[in-house]
């Protein structure tokens, strides 16, 4: 946990919890608001942003093996599963930085 003030979390809600979301951790560095909670909240973002543009180059060249009955299902299935794992944790953060615990 991020050690910022309630004053900082207050005035940067909006900035902060927008921030989690993949790509859009650019608002908080553009924004130009020097808080501690919107940078912590930005670098969550980027750790999806990295996250999710992983799993997109993975599903595209494990895409490859699909054609092969059994390991192609087995690795569709593995990758479906690691995107809602992902799209959970994600949910679970913009809810958190929503109320400030993140």
């Amino acid at each position: 946990m991020a050690n910022y003030s309630q004053s900082d979390f207050e005035q940067n809600k909006v900035i902060g919890t927008l921030s989690v979301f993949p790509v859009l951790f650019i608002i908080s560095f553009l924004s130009g608001t020097n808080s501690e909670y919107a940078r912590h909240c930005a670098n969550w973002g980027i750790i999806f942003t990295i996250c999710f543009a992983v799993m997109f180059v993975l599903g595209k060249l494990l895409s490859i093996v699909t054609w092969i009955p059994l390991i192609g299902t087995v690795i569709g299935i593995v990758l479906k599963i690691i995107d809602l794992i992902l799209l959970l944790v994600l949910i679970v953060q913009v809810v958190r930085a929503a109320k400030g615990t993140i």
